[in-house]
């Protein structure tokens, strides 16, 4: 079976099941637009090292620019 097959029959696999459908998720980074199964329900990025902790660096730097 080639690679994007097995691709296509995940993604069949994954809209065919409305448990994991309800897992899918849009990173909550604005700048991101991958997407994610969030086995944990607190999950909000794809990757926390990555996108969690540009949004957190963010953060921080715009509290602090106001002061």
């Amino acid at each position: 079976m080639g690679r994007l097959a097995a691709v296509a029959g995940e993604a069949i696999a994954l809209l065919a099941d409305p448990e994991r459908l309800e897992l899918l998720r849009r990173c909550a980074n604005p700048a991101c637009s991958m997407v994610f199964l969030a086995e944990n329900k607190r999950r909000r990025w794809c990757a926390p090292n990555v996108c969690g902790n540009r949004v957190r660096v963010a953060r921080h730097h715009e509290r602090h620019r106001k002061v």
